[in-house]
């Protein structure tokens, strides 16, 4: 991350006060705001007493109960902005000058895909069924083709977009595909959503968009997907200079053969910085309002989470990461 960026945020939050609080209430919905008490609702988390507490010495807001700790540029990202994008405004309030790179990364004789837009309803009834919002799946610049086929844009940190990924709105038949990339484009192993995320903190790498989706939904923004499946660890080295700048790494592989490989494989590369990863519960049994039991499910994704248990469960389930064990240990 660019340090003289760094220190250009942080004279820009300075010099905006406490307007920052107001804000960040504002881009977050926080219509229980206190400006005297400077404290609200959680959003992150369900609660009725307010743990969302404003610190005039960060300029963020801190919640006792969850942990969530986000400043105006989170906000600004929460509202579906880029990063570069929310960097721009807070600089703007502020009265700021900074040049940013025009000019994307060139890539030589690379064939851009192209933009996808198609008619959206078919997806938003499909991801709905999924426990995606409407908001999450337009944050998210996922689109439609001709076809009613779900489209996920690739955007590097230069916002240019080098990858488009399609999948149906309907079941898919044994041996037919579930994804695929656009005919006549070049892949590339960039991050799917790596471009609304600020390149500092904690990341997670999840398996596929639909469960990157899902811990958004659930309220984790600084959430990523790999691009062309579990087996392939391509993404490690497209994207090495951008992973060396968070301090955690959280790894959200599918509870199956391929992705606890993913998770092995990917835990021992990016051992550079502090690398977790997320147990799904394999099976669970999901209980009604008087806590009795009703069904056994079982679970190998986000996804499958998000449906049975709630945002909530999805968002806890990155809090209580696992470490990474070492396997020469031994009690």
């Amino acid at each position: 991350m660019n340090d003289n960026l760094i220190n250009l945020l942080e004279q820009a939050k300075e010099k905006i006060g406490d307007e920052n609080a107001t804000i960040m209430a504002e881009n977050y919905g926080l219509d229980d705001y206190d400006p005297v008490k400077m404290k609200a609702i959680c959003c992150f988390h369900k609660e009725k007493t307010p743990s969302l507490s404003y610190d005039p010495q960060s300029y963020k807001f801190h919640c006792f109960a969850c942990g969530a700790t986000v400043d105006i540029i989170d906000s600004y990202i929460h509202k579906g902005l880029t990063y570069n994008s929310a960097c721009r405004e807070v600089l703007s309030r502020a009265d700021i000058d900074y040049s940013f790179l025009d000019e994307p990364k060139d890539r030589g004789t690379y064939r851009y895909p192209k933009q996808e837009n198609g008619n959206l309803e078919p997806v938003y009834q499909y991801l709905e069924k999924r426990k995606i919002s409407k908001e999450t799946i337009d944050i998210l610049d996922i689109s439609s083709d001709s076809k009613g086929n779900i489209v996920f844009n690739y955007y590097d940190t230069d916002e240019q977009l080098v990858l488009v990924k399609y999948r149906p709105t309907h079941t898919v038949e044994k041996g037919q595909p579930k994804t695929w990339c656009q005919n006549g484009a070049d892949t590339s192993n960039v991050l799917w959503n790596m471009n609304h995320v600020r390149p500092t903190g904690t990341l997670l790498i999840c398996e596929g968009e639909i469960d990157c989706a899902s811990f958004i939904q659930a309220g984790f923004y600084q959430s990523v997907s790999i691009p062309l499946g579990a087996q392939n660890l391509k993404w490690i080295e497209e994207n090495w200079d951008f992973l060396q700048g968070f301090d955690t790494i959280i790894i959200a592989g599918d509870a199956d053969k391929a992705g606890k490989k993913m998770i092995k494989e990917a835990c021992a590369r990016l051992s550079f910085t502090n690398v977790k990863y997320i147990e799904y519960p394999t099976e669970c049994i999901k209980r009604d309002g008087d806590n009795n039991p009703v069904k056994r499910i079982r679970t190998k994704d986000a996804n499958d989470v998000l449906q049975a248990f709630g945002e909530s469960y999805t968002f806890n389930l990155v809090l209580n990461a696992k470490e990474t064990p070492i396997e020469s240990v031994v009690k």
